[in-house]
């Protein structure tokens, strides 16, 4: 059964840290390279925008991010 209880209190929110400055200027044949958070949130940034990229891992374990338009 359930058991319903008060006066419990909720933990607090967690609130991420923004990965990419407030406004990314990346022109057609740009690249930036970083870890996996940070190329999702790029990638992410560019597909509300309307932009087609690219990506690819690197030796180093980084991944490079192009704007292709």
């Amino acid at each position: 059964m359930l058991k319903i209880e008060k006066g419990i209190p909720a933990p607090p929110v967690k609130r991420f840290r923004r990965q990419l400055p407030k406004e990314v200027v990346m022109e057609i044949g740009d690249s930036a390279a970083g870890d996996k958070r940070f190329c999702r949130a790029l990638r992410s940034y560019g597909a509300r925008r309307g932009w087609t990229m690219t990506w690819k891992e690197q030796e180093d374990g980084t991944i490079r991010v192009w704007r292709n338009a």
